[in-house]
């Protein structure tokens, strides 16, 4: 007749959190406390990294291609190139330049993407990015494919146009990654020979 009292329940103990019943429940309670703090703090690691600021991986699926010494753009490269030069260690140090850089690298790789109907070889430029801090050849290659502009600190964009890089200096256009979308999109307009297709 009934629940008499919610019989073997323990006054809602074995309940999932229902938010203010406290109670016997022979052994729920620990549980049920531990579980709010697992879900915190599960919530916070993914507000600390959020995908656009996860690290560059290999086939990411924004789009950013990794590149380094046996993979760059060179003159014979069919399309143009924004390429992110950083240290993967200042990542992992949390330094926040990095972070926003990769964050902006993503972007702009999801915006030419989408823009391509997710067809890579219809990009109008494509997006990559550079580990420098792996070992000293791979910081010696970055240093000689930035510093003839002179020196560059990391992280750094640059343009790979025709095999040349040139690194974007200008903090205003280092400032939202549309910003650096539409310089990158400018350089090309102003490169000599560039052909277009527009469909």
């Amino acid at each position: 007749e009934g629940m008499n009292g919610m019989g073997g329940m323990g006054g809602m103990g074995g309940m999932p959190d229902m938010g203010g019943f406290a109670g016997g429940g022979g052994g729920h309670q620990q549980q049920r406390q531990q579980r709010p703090r697992q879900q915190q703090q599960q919530q916070q690691q993914q507000r600390q990294k959020p995908e656009s600021t996860a690290p560059i991986s290999k086939d990411d699926p924004s789009g950013v291609a990794l590149l380094g010494k046996g993979k760059f753009p060179d003159s014979k490269s069919k399309h143009p190139w924004l390429i992110l030069f950083y240290n993967k260690g200042d990542y992992d140090d949390k330094d926040p330049t990095t972070h926003k850089y990769i964050s902006y690298a993503k972007q702009i790789s999801e915006g030419v993407l989408k823009k391509a109907k997710n067809n890579k070889n219809a990009m109008i430029f494509k997006v990559g990015a550079v580990d420098c801090g792996g070992s000293d050849a791979a910081m010696r290659f970055c240093d000689n494919k930035l510093s003839k502009q002179g020196q560059v600190d990391l992280p750094a964009f640059a343009t790979v146009l025709n095999g040349s890089a040139s690194p974007i200096t200008d903090t205003a256009v280092l400032g939202t990654p549309k910003k650096l979308h539409d310089h990158t999109t400018d350089a090309l307009l102003n490169m000599e020979g560039l052909i277009i297709n527009i469909n």
